[in-house]
């Protein structure tokens, strides 16, 4: 039996999420060499990037990132905007293979389970990618609300990529660094009424969340990036980096 002291020295795979406007295309564009898979086809005025062209389907995609697997050129981050936005071109794509009118075709939901194929195939396209020539890869989306069952507490809700389940899992499983990209607020409580007046002072920081819902008032305090694990939040960090940030840029 050989024992080897190993470590990671792959480049990483970062995906950052949250909703509409909050810095996330534009986070991206901070990576140094970029090359864009803009699969969204929007970006924000004034940013300017170098974006590969005709990205119509999911096999002009994979002909995309076997083209920079052969050569990279100068580029040292990949950057694909939006998983949320390519999603539909991979189902569409696994549809015509099985000629099936819609993924939904199938019974029991079995047409996403094919479909884990496709998104396992892409996923080890940029895992050769980012351990071939060392490029970093960056993943968008948007952020969805869903409700979470954990055992250990009651039900709560919480910002999930806004991919299938499947998929989602399929690429946070990838991906070494997960950030959550958001708003910060400020939760401003009224104590109003004659039931909220007469709780304690001390119970108020207790409930804060319940009573922001009833009779709170939320305000803008920037935009952090959040890396660190909560509850509320899908995060993820197999690579050394801050526990938080802050994108001080206002547009997507």
């Amino acid at each position: 039996m050989k024992i080897e002291q190993l470590k990671n020295t792959a480049t990483p795979i970062i995906f950052i999420y949250g909703n509409e406007g909050r810095g996330k295309t534009t986070l991206a564009n901070r990576f140094s060499k970029s090359v864009w898979m803009l699969i969204e086809r929007g970006l924000p005025a004034g940013v300017i990037v170098d974006a590969i062209s005709d990205l119509n389907t999911f096999a002009q995609v994979v002909e995309a990132l076997r083209a920079l697997y052969l050569d990279p050129g100068p580029y040292r981050t990949l950057v694909i905007d939006t998983l949320d936005s390519l999603e539909p071109l991979l189902l569409d794509h696994v549809c015509a293979q099985h000629n099936w009118k819609n993924i939904e075709s199938p019974s029991y939901g079995k047409g996403y389970v094919v479909a884990d194929t496709a998104w396992q195939g892409f996923l080890k396209g940029l895992d050769a990618l980012r351990v071939k020539h060392g490029i970093t890869i960056v993943l968008t989306a948007h952020a969805a609300v869903e409700r979470f069952d954990d055992p250990r507490a009651p039900t709560y809700t919480m910002y999930l990529p806004k991919l299938h389940k499947r998929a989602r899992a399929l690429v946070c499983d990838a991906a070494d660094v997960i950030g959550f990209v958001a708003e910060e607020l400020r939760v401003t409580v009224d104590l109003q009424g004659e039931e909220i007046k007469s709780w304690h002072r001390t119970n108020v920081s207790r409930v804060a969340a319940l009573l922001a819902i009833r009779v709170g008032r939320a305000t803008s305090q920037g935009r952090p990036i959040m890396w660190s694990p909560r509850p509320e939040l899908m995060q993820e960090r197999r690579w050394v980096g801050p526990k938080h940030g802050r994108s001080s840029r206002p547009t997507e």
